[in-house]
């Protein structure tokens, strides 16, 4: 019998990025990779120009013993022409994110989706999830709930990204509070209090 595959997706990680998100997400994936799971990692990044092509966007590599995926996603030139109530500068992106993971899924089928950040890698994962009608994992960070959930566009976001996950982690129990007003999370909460700790 194989072992589940999980795919955690992240706008960061290393050796691209060695902030406190990129070093939780490499523990992580570590952590879990020692259990015995099929760890896949699929760390988007957002090219400022908007001529990145969907089915040219894809690179993989192994890095101690964890499939990487880097997904690149574009941006929308929205200033040669009027902007109306249709138009919104992170469309595209986010539609070409949503898009690059659901091939990534359509090619690995995935057990379980792992998502770090609400907004907007919670929000797009949570969508696939519910849509390829496969568990999903949300974990909270910092800034996802304790910045993001005051600006109106990016509320409903956030909300979504709590509502379509199957499990919430969290850093800390104040942000699972924080989540909680925002929209229950108490029945379906991971704590995952120490993990930026870890040493790996």
């Amino acid at each position: 019998m194989s072992s589940p595959k999980v795919c955690i997706v992240s706008l960061e990680y290393p050796p691209a990025h060695w902030g406190g998100l990129a070093r939780t997400v490499q523990n992580t994936a570590h952590r879990l990779r020692d259990m015995g799971l099929e760890i896949h990692v699929a760390h988007v990044t957002v090219q400022e120009h908007d001529d990145v092509l969907l089915d040219e966007n894809r690179n993989d590599e192994i890095q101690n013993g964890i499939v990487i995926h880097h997904l690149q996603v574009g941006t929308e030139d929205l200033s040669n022409r009027p902007i109306t109530m249709w138009d919104h500068p992170r469309t595209r992106t986010f539609k070409m994110m949503y898009q690059s993971l659901e091939l990534l899924h359509l090619s690995e089928r995935f057990d379980i989706l792992h998502s770090f950040f609400l907004y907007p890698t919670g929000y797009i994962t949570g969508l696939l999830a519910r849509r390829m009608g496969i568990p999903s994992i949300v974990t909270l960070v910092g800034n996802d709930i304790k910045k993001y959930i005051f600006c109106p566009e990016m509320t409903a976001f956030c909300r979504s990204g709590l509502e379509n996950a199957d499990a919430v982690a969290a850093l800390s129990h104040d942000l699972l509070q924080t989540a909680s007003a925002l929209f229950p999370v108490d029945n379906n909460v991971i704590n995952l209090y120490n993990i930026s700790g870890l040493q790996h």
